[in-house]
């Protein structure tokens, strides 16, 4: 994970990721960005003066110029003839939330590509609300490209536009589907439009429609099973309905496989297996088959049976990392980590690789195997922001885990400069401070967290961390706990705080009851440290001896266990 991408405008579907998926690299070594006008690109060629334009672009979208950035690019796109151009211009906009420049960047695409999917369907997200009439040559378009998945790719678009731009995109799919009346797949377009917003009565009549002109249209007896199902409420209506088509089309894999998922979401799970095993050998659908067998058996605890059939979707390479994970699961619950981390790891991409990354780091960690996990973080191809952002904040976490607190901090500002505002990035930043004893900055960066956001619970709590070290602010510092505790009552690390704050007050009643809250809640080693310490010098010893032996038993390697016991100046072992 070397670069850090761009957010993408809030108003662009999320699961297009099939259709725009773009990194914008930052470079970090350049010299200071010089703005260049118009006039002084004239003594260049028209083909160098696009290039120029679109190396002074990136350059102004490196340093976040977004001005700049746009300008650049609309001139490389009124320039250039190369749809690659307006592509980039219309990513550009999009990144940089600029409606009216992306639309008109798409459009140009559009036009400059008309063969390209993506160019007609990125303009047609753009346009949504827009009326019907302006959506309807993108649609045509997009028929005319690509007919047999359309329906699937459009109906994601509308999944994630506003309820009034999905209305407006459900109008305009009808009308393509009456001036389109004898092409099956509009007709299901349109039908598979108005389900998606329950408008059952025209997903009924488009998917007759569309099945009296193709009765063996796989996904529009689909359809139909389900609007079945939920109108009348009745599984054994729509089976009455499903079971005789796949009769029927014995041949239609992707149909069989339906029905199998269709038997097992309604618990005949045997007769759901017995038809996956009729698919695992499809040349295909096979490997999902497969996939989908190995997660019932692992569902019903079968590791046997589950490892045979994840073992044969490993050989279809649409199922292979879904099958790995699926064996990590297998080999976590059988209590072998490492080999559950090994199969994790094999998966680079896809749904599958965060979680497996997640899961190997997890581990990971669980066996303080920093470096390694550090290693997985780096390595992993976050696929949007969020991702990325998480895996950063892991990575500083990992690297104060593995003392290495210096790097995380340079890590941590380095991110900051690029999104000085982001809480979840200041929160590391304050964290990773409060390592490095930098208290004062860490204060600086929780405070700006709570100015955005006051009821930031966890910032509350570091605050009143950091402000406890200065004993003229301890009764500040026990005003931000305990509105950290009004948002969250019963989390021991909170409870920990409020106890160690009366400590550090000299209230030891009130000290110990809460810590032993705390420790009763959560049996985390930090808190056991620092019920221990209270214990110790409330001539309570052998108590605190007890709790500190069972903590180090549980964490020999707890920075604040050992500092507490080394303070005191005893020695004790994990037994």
């Amino acid at each position: 994970m070397q670069t850090f991408q761009k957010q993408s405008a809030a108003w662009f579907p999320q699961g297009l990721t099939n259709i725009l998926v773009y990194t914008l690299a930052l470079i970090l070594t350049i010299a200071p960005f010089k703005a260049i006008s118009a006039d002084e690109l004239l003594p260049f060629s028209p083909e160098k003066n696009t290039l120029y334009l679109v190396l002074m672009a990136e350059m102004a979208t490196t340093r976040g110029l977004k001005k700049e950035a746009l300008k650049y690019y609309r001139m490389a796109a009124h320039l250039s003839s190369d749809p690659a151009v307006a592509e980039q211009a219309t990513l550009s906009a999009v990144t940089f939330e600029a409606s009216n420049e992306a639309i008109q960047n798409a459009k140009r695409w559009a036009a400059l590509d008309p063969k390209n999917l993506q160019a007609q369907l990125v303009t047609l997200t753009l346009l949504a609300d827009q009326p019907v009439e302006t959506l309807l040559p993108y649609l045509q378009q997009s028929l005319n490209i690509s007919p047999i998945d359309l329906d699937q790719e459009v109906l994601e678009i509308q999944s994630h536009l506003t309820k009034n731009s999905a209305k407006n995109l459900k109008n305009a799919i009808f009308l393509l589907a009456k001036t389109n009346s004898s092409n099956p797949q509009a007709l299901l377009m349109a039908a598979q439009s108005a389900a998606e917003q329950n408008d059952v009565k025209n997903a009924k009549r488009w998917t007759n429609a569309a099945l009296e002109i193709k009765p063996e249209l796989t996904r529009a007896i689909e359809l139909k099973t389900k609007i079945i199902y939920h109108e009348e409420a009745s599984f054994h209506n729509a089976l009455n309905y499903l079971k005789p088509a796949v009769t029927l089309y014995p041949k239609d894999a992707e149909l069989r496989l339906f029905y199998a998922n269709f038997l097992f979401e309604n618990d005949a799970t045997t007769e759901s297996i017995h038809e996956l095993n009729h698919l695992v050998s499809h040349p295909t659908l096979g490997g999902i088959a497969a996939l989908f067998l190995g997660e019932i058996y692992l569902k019903q605890e079968n590791f046997s049976e589950a490892s045979k059939a994840l073992y044969l979707a490993l050989s279809f390479p649409q199922s292979k990392a879904g099958a790995q994970y699926l064996l990590g699961e297998i080999a976590e619950q059988n209590g072998k980590p490492l080999e559950a981390i090994q199969w994790y790891n094999h998966i680079t991409a896809g749904s599958y690789h965060m979680p497996a990354t997640l899961r190997s780091v997890f581990l990971l960690k669980k066996e303080k195997a920093y470096s390694e996990a550090i290693q997985v973080v780096q390595n992993s191809h976050p696929t949007n922001l969020e991702e990325e952002k998480y895996l950063l904040s892991l990575e500083i976490e990992l690297l104060n885990a593995n003392k290495q607190s210096d790097e995380a901090y340079a890590l941590v500002n380095e991110l900051v400069s690029k999104l000085p505002n982001d809480t979840d990035i200041l929160y590391s930043r304050a964290m990773t401070a409060i390592k490095l004893k930098h208290l004062a900055l860490a204060e600086k960066d929780l405070l700006n967290i709570l100015g955005q956001n006051p009821e930031h619970a966890n910032a509350l709590n570091a605050l009143s961390y950091v402000l406890s070290f200065q004993s003229e602010r301890l009764n500040e510092s026990l005003e931000y706990i305990n509105q950290a505790l009004k948002l969250s009552p019963n989390n021991p690390i909170f409870i920990d705080s409020l106890g160690w704050i009366y400590y550090q007050k000299g209230d030891w009643n009130e000290a110990i009851y809460h810590l032993k809250l705390a420790h009763d809640l959560g049996h985390d080693t930090q808190i056991a440290a620092h019920l221990g310490e209270v214990l110790w010098v409330n001539n309570q010893q052998k108590e605190a001896l007890n709790i500190w032996e069972k903590a180090l038993l549980a964490d020999q390697d707890d920075e604040t266990l050992l500092e507490t016991l080394q303070r005191f100046k005893i020695k004790l072992t994990a037994r």
